[in-house]
């Protein structure tokens, strides 16, 4: 690590996408985004995915929002439909085989750029 700080948006692409790796795994997938709505409930889940996950999602959108590094929308909107589209797209990927990992990811990255300035 050079100690150089990581641009807001570049940080959020990076994080989302990485993020995309680690629930890919079947093991992961399997527990976090499958199981652990139905076991926890909605309720239960969702708050740990907001302290945790979405969490980190949030934080990123709104620092990057903060830089003016993407629109000034809902920073807790336009991370709910981030988070949903990645959480759709990681169990379809997960099932799906690794390619469409690699296929995901790119359309997250392009699903982040729309919103930049």
């Amino acid at each position: 690590m050079t100690g150089e700080e990581v641009p807001p948006f570049e940080g959020l692409v990076a994080g989302s996408l990485a993020w995309l790796d680690h629930t890919a795994k079947p093991d992961v997938n399997r527990i976090l985004i499958v199981e652990a709505p139905a076991v926890l409930g909605w309720g239960r889940w969702n708050a740990l995915d907001r302290t945790h996950g979405f969490g980190e999602l949030m934080i990123g959108v709104e620092a990057a929002v903060k830089a003016r590094a993407i629109r000034p929308i809902g920073a807790e909107e336009l991370a709910v439909l981030l988070n949903g589209a990645m959480i759709a797209g990681v169990l379809w990927a997960a099932n799906a085989g690794a390619r469409n990992l690699q296929r995901m990811k790119k359309a997250v990255r392009e699903l982040l750029e729309a919103p930049r300035l």
